[in-house]
């Protein structure tokens, strides 16, 4: 039964690719709460189904049924011009490629949620923002003057900028190099920590397990193992099993 601090609730979520032959449940009765400050790890092999989820409970793509709320509004609910405008506000996503835009600086890239919504962003919570990421002194570089580790910065500051109910990411860490890419792993166990930030992570990367509160490993589209406070030699033994 979920509660009030269940930020995230899906149920029975089922979402097939392909036809006939080619069909694929990529997502087969997942059902799951994310509760207000905690960090979920996804893990799986790539056809598991983490993408397709994580696509679902951005409402970035429906599903076949089963619902999804997202602080208390079912997306369903939304047509695509409300779901758009509700995502930009609620849910912040964090991808494997920074998904910056290339002309502006990074600080028109962070407040972009607020330039294209025609509001003000608050200045205290952009500094306090920008200052725990490291990106503060980087904010009027162009993302091709940017380090891919800092453009991954500023990709999540953007995805924070509006203090979402929700982050979302999948494989944000996949193209950095080994320490760039822990560095963004302590980044985003720091938003749950510093901001009480609800945060969902898909990755094939077993580093994550040591920074979740919970791990969800996905077989053929259903969570094979969901794991609290998870122990990484426990989880990958799973994982290889």
């Amino acid at each position: 039964m979920s509660t009030p601090d269940d930020v995230v609730v899906a149920e029975d979520l089922r979402r097939t690719h392909g036809r006939g032959a080619t069909k694929v449940a990529a997502v087969d009765g997942i059902s799951l709460r994310l509760p207000r400050a905690s960090f979920t790890v996804v893990l799986g092999a790539s056809g598991a189904g983490k993408t397709t989820l994580l696509h679902l409970l951005a409402g970035l793509e429906a599903p076949d049924a089963g619902t999804v709320t997202v602080g208390g509004v079912d997306l369903a609910s939304l047509n695509e011009a409300s779901r758009t405008v509700f995502r930009r506000r609620y849910i912040g996503l964090v991808f494997q490629h920074s998904e910056l835009v290339p002309y502006l600086t990074a600080r028109s890239n962070l407040l972009l949620p607020y330039l294209l919504d025609k509001r003000d962003p608050d200045p205290a919570w952009m500094d306090r923002l920008t200052r725990a990421l490291g990106i503060h002194e980087r904010l009027e570089q162009l993302p091709g003057q940017l380090s891919g580790g800092e453009e991954q910065r500023v990709a999540l500051g953007r995805a924070l900028a509006t203090k979402p109910e929700v982050l979302i990411a999948d494989e944000p860490h996949g193209n950095l190099d080994v320490r760039q890419g822990e560095q963004v792993l302590r980044l985003l166990r720091s938003t749950t920590d510093r901001f009480g930030q609800t945060v969902l992570l898909a990755t094939h990367d077993p580093r994550a397990i040591g920074f979740a509160d919970r791990v969800l490993v996905l077989r053929d589209g259903v969570v094979a193992h969901d794991i609290s406070s998870p122990d990484v030699d426990h989880v990958t033994g799973l994982l290889a099993s």
